[in-house]
């Protein structure tokens, strides 16, 4: 894997982690 990769797939982790901790707190706030 070259730099440009590394820094693409990181870059696709923290969205998708982001839209984890939405989803997490609407679901948080529901309780």
């Amino acid at each position: 894997m070259n730099y440009t990769t590394i820094k693409t797939t990181i870059s696709e982790a923290k969205e998708q982690i982001s839209y984890l901790k939405l989803i997490f707190n609407e679901d948080f706030m529901q309780l």
